[in-house]
């Protein structure tokens, strides 16, 4: 993978708040060419699941919890 970010599209101080959604993406590289999906999955077990278009990939997530990031191939394999 080639990197993940955080975006936020604004300069207000109070994006920062916990339970505030935040834009995660990344860039992968091409020998990952297999993978078509990212789950993320917070630590109370809530998930979210975007589709990986041209190598790259962009999910919202709450910001209150940490996350973990799983890149799924097109039979749902890590």
């Amino acid at each position: 993978m080639g990197g993940c970010t955080k975006t936020n599209d604004d300069t207000d101080v109070d994006h920062e708040l916990s339970g505030t959604p935040v834009l995660v993406g990344g860039t992968l590289d091409a020998s990952a060419i297999m993978v078509t999906e990212v789950l993320a999955i917070s630590s109370d077990n809530e998930f979210k699941r975007a589709a990986i278009s041209n190598n790259k990939f962009s999910v919202e997530l709450d910001n209150s919890k940490p996350w973990g990031l799983i890149f799924l191939d097109e039979a749902d394999q890590p």
